[in-house]
């Protein structure tokens, strides 16, 4: 089943702007955001409010998500001036 475009569309973006990622990030599904993220996912995408994944595990408290996306998947912060 891996592979089957029909399952999952990595970049699609919901109303809010929010993508697979966004949602996984936030609500702790550390092993849906390794596969995301393995399939293609950027971890530096920004929603409608200018919000990242990593943001999102941090707001929702996802320890766990968060050390995976550093460590494990090498998140790099990128800071913009505005």
């Amino acid at each position: 089943m891996v592979g089957n475009e029909n399952i999952c569309k990595v970049l699609e973006r919901d109303k809010l702007d929010n993508t697979p990622l966004h949602l996984a990030a936030g609500r702790g599904h550390t092993d849906v955001v390794r596969f995301l993220v393995t399939a293609g996912a950027n971890m530096n995408e920004k929603d409608a409010m200018d919000r990242t994944p990593v943001y999102w595990a941090c707001f929702g408290g996802q320890a766990h998500t968060l050390y995976c996306m550093i460590k494990e998947l090498g998140f790099e912060w990128r800071t913009v001036d505005k």
